[in-house]
This record gives structure tokens, C-alpha cells and sequence, in this order.
């Protein structure tokens, strides 16, 4: 593993279907991915307590999801206990009491913002799965991630509109808008962009369905086809 976790954040997938298959594996296969999550797990987390690359931003959302996922599959409760923490911590200071988030106000970008309470949900979903409630936490400053879903909510429903990356503080996004890629160009935010991040939410408070479904039927974009089957 890289433990880079922009290019790693796809094996999420990978824990799902294995999640859903390994008591069908060979013993010698579940040994050998044993070894992997935990390897997965223990790299993550020590990669958060140090001083890593983004730390404030969707960046270590993505570690925090993959570690998480990774220590519930070890069923280990040193590594679960970590990645609770690392997720608590994160929540105090990546998302705000307004609800807005640090990448929000570093990217000037919706798209960000998505992107960094995707894998939180995630993390708070494999939480859920184990009886746990990650999602409904507040930090001391009253950071949580409800509150940063109806600050999102109120650009997905219509209320709010907002043009992408027009004061983003990031000089890579400029010279990715020079060199032709368009979506990092100032640019209205597109609604559709929140159906995967309502569908995870409405899976962690039903109230966020209404949302969800209003959002497929007026863009006709369908959620990842998991979603429709988590209990």
C-alpha cells in the first residue's frame, strides 16, 4: 500500500464485497486478507498521529474511512478505538459550527465539501453496522456531521447557489483551470453532484430521503447500487 489515500480510497469497495463474502473465502485466503486490513488499519491510523500531507482536509477523511473500515473488519478494538478518535477529532477541525468545513473554505468548492463528508459518512456507516453512533457526535465547538449536511442541504435543495473554486486559495486548482480542466474553472455548482452524498446520509437519519429522492428525480441520477440494500 501507498497509504496515499486519494489513491487508495477506492478500497472501500473492496471491504464492502468482502464484508459480504468471506466466510464463502478459503481459510488461507481470509489469513492473507486478515494481514491486509490490518496492515491497512495500523498504516492509516499511524499516518493520522503523525503529521501527514492535508491533515485538515478531505485528505485525512479518506484515511479516517479507510482506517475505520479496515479496523471493523479486524474486529480489533485497539484499532477501532483509534479510528473513533481520529474520526472525532477530525470532525472538530475539519467541519465547522456553521456547518461549512475547512475544504470549503480553502477550495471555495461544493465539490470539496462532498468530498470530505463522503468518506466520514462511510466511516459512520461501518460504525452503525456495528452498533455504534459515530454520526450524531459533536465536537465542543458544535461541529458535527448533521449540521454540515443541512448547511449542504440548503445548496442541494436550491435555496443557495455558488459558483466552484472562483476564490480558491489553492494555486493547483488556477493552473488546473489554465491547463484546460474545466471543472476546477469557476463554474455553478451542479445539484446532481449531492445524490451519492444524500443517499449515504438518508442511510444514517431518514430525514435526509426526502432530499435524496428529490434530487434522483429531478436530475435522474441514480446513488451507488449498495446503498439500496444497507440495513
Amino acid at each position: 500500500m501507498s497509504f496515499n489515500p486519494i489513491d487508495e480510497t477506492g478500497f472501500d469497495a473492496l471491504a464492502l464485497a468482502y464484508d459480504l463474502t468471506e466466510m464463502d473465502r478459503p481459510q488461507g485466503t481470509r489469513a492473507k486478507l486478515d494481514g491486509f486490513w490490518r496492515r491497512m488499519a495500523r498504516g492509516y491510523l499511524n499516518a493520522i498521529s503523525g503529521t501527514p500531507k492535508n491533515a485538515h482536509t478531505n485528505w485525512q477523511s479518506h484515511r479516517i474511512k479507510l482506517a475505520t473500515l479496515a479496523a471493523y473488519q479486524t474486529g480489533d478494538r485497539r484499532l477501532i478505538d483509534r479510528a473513533r478518535s481520529a474520526f472525532r477529532k477530525h470532525i472538530g477541525v475539519n467541519l465547522r459550527a456553521d456547518g461549512s468545513t475547512f475544504d470549503f473554505e480553502e477550495r471555495d468548492a461544493l465539490h470539496y465539501v462532498t468530498y470530505n463528508l463522503d468518506p466520514l459518512m462511510m466511516a459512520a456507516l461501518a460504525a452503525k453496522a456495528h452498533g455504534e453512533d459515530w454520526f450524531s457526535w459533536r465536537s465542543p465547538s458544535g461541529a458535527s456531521l448533521p449540521r454540515s449536511l443541512d448547511w449542504l442541504a440548503t445548496f442541494a435543495n436550491g435555496s443557495r447557489t455558488h459558483i466552484e473554486f472562483a476564490n480558491s486559495n489553492i494555486a493547483f486548482d488556477r493552473e488546473r483551470a489554465a491547463a484546460g480542466q474545466t471543472q476546477f474553472a469557476p463554474h455553478p455548482w451542479d445539484r446532481s453532484k449531492a445524490v451519492g452524498t444524500f443517499a449515504l446520509a438518508s442511510l444514517l437519519d431518514p430525514r435526509y430521503r426526502n432530499l435524496r429522492d428529490t434530487l434522483i428525480a429531478r436530475f435522474g441520477k441514480r446513488p451507488p447500487h449498495w446503498t439500496v440494500f444497507f440495513k
